[in-house]
């Protein structure tokens, strides 16, 4: 996956366009869509006025004042926001997890009430991978994927709060750590 087009599809635009359509079923989407959007956002912004410029808090650089939020709990922490977005990831894998225990069928046409009419897979499994794998592969993200948006997250906040705490007045987030997130995405 490559970064730039995994952020036109994981859009605000795009949540809010699924969003407006009500259609059945799509809430958890909209939702998954809404929060990557707003991870890519803490990531990427490019310079001092961006955040402004854009209307949008997510792209301000980060100062010492999110590190203090942070630490006071803040419900506009942004470093918090980075990690809740962890967590919801780890959250949704569990309860893919439990649904695979009670055998649930994961496929949007069984939710939706439509039968198959063979069964087909749509995904390019090869024939030795386990059902679990078959099962994980429709319903999470790649492992890859997880682990990199994990070790992303918690390295930027790290790093961002050490700097910070050092002097540094402020991190530009695109330029802090943009490289090692393409360079980790473009390999799935």
């Amino acid at each position: 996956m490559k970064v730039p087009r995994a952020a036109a599809v994981m859009s605000k635009t795009v949540s809010n366009d699924i969003g407006s359509q009500q259609w059945p079923g799509t809430s958890e989407l909209v939702e998954f869509l809404l929060k990557t959007n707003n991870w890519f956002d803490l990531f990427n912004g490019a310079f001092s006025s961006h955040g402004v410029m854009k209307n949008n808090r997510r792209l301000d650089p980060y100062t010492m004042a999110d590190v203090e939020a942070f630490q006071n709990d803040s419900e506009n922490s942004r470093f918090k926001e980075l990690l809740d977005y962890c967590k919801y990831l780890n959250e949704w894998k569990e309860e893919i997890l439990n649904k695979q225990k009670q055998g649930a069928d994961m496929s949007i046409m069984s939710e939706l009430g439509v039968q198959p009419l063979e069964d087909v897979s749509f995904h390019a499994l090869e024939e030795s991978q386990s059902a679990e794998n078959e099962f994980n592969s429709k319903c999470l993200l790649p492992h890859q994927t997880l682990l990199g948006i994990e070790m992303s997250t918690g390295a930027f906040k790290s790093a961002v709060s050490f700097l910070l705490g050092e002097g540094i007045s402020f991190v530009n987030a695109r330029s802090f750590c943009q490289d090692p997130l393409q360079q980790n995405f473009g390999k799935h």
